[in-house]
This record gives C-alpha cells, structure tokens and sequence, in this order.
C-alpha cells in the first residue's frame, strides 16, 4: 500500500510540502477548506486512512480552526 498523507491547507507551505511528497511517491489527499457538498474532513480520514495529516493554516482565529482538525485526528 502507497504511504498516503493528508494536507490541511492551501498556501505555501502546503503547496511545496505536496510537491515534495509527490516526488517521494507519496499519495497526497487535500483538505483545503469545506465547501458545499465535498465531503468532511472527518469523512475524509474514515475514509482515506492517512498515515499522516500535516496542519498547515494560519491562526487567524484563536486556534479554534486548528484544535478542531485536531481533535478530528485524535478521534479517529
């Protein structure tokens, strides 16, 4: 089975850290922002069975956006 990983995020960092996976042979998953009928990113992990999920947002808020993906990671 390919090593697959999810990437959160859409901007820089996460855009050269799928270039890098996917030249290493990587199955990389996106996960940039919820949109009307994709499904949720705690779909997505059910489903995808990552070995790794790299967070890469800013914090804007007050981390409430980060802890959520996190704690979707921790239950799964």
């Amino acid at each position: 089975m390919k090593n697959k990983v999810v990437i959160i995020g859409g901007g820089a960092i996460a855009k050269h850290l799928s270039v890098r996976f996917k030249l290493k042979g990587v199955n990389v998953c996106f996960f940039l922002r919820r949109k009307h009928g994709e499904p949720s990113f705690e779909t997505i992990l059910s489903q995808e069975k990552p070995q790794a999920v790299f967070l890469a947002i800013s914090t804007l808020d007050k981390g409430e956006a980060a802890r959520d993906y996190i704690l979707a990671c921790v239950r799964e």
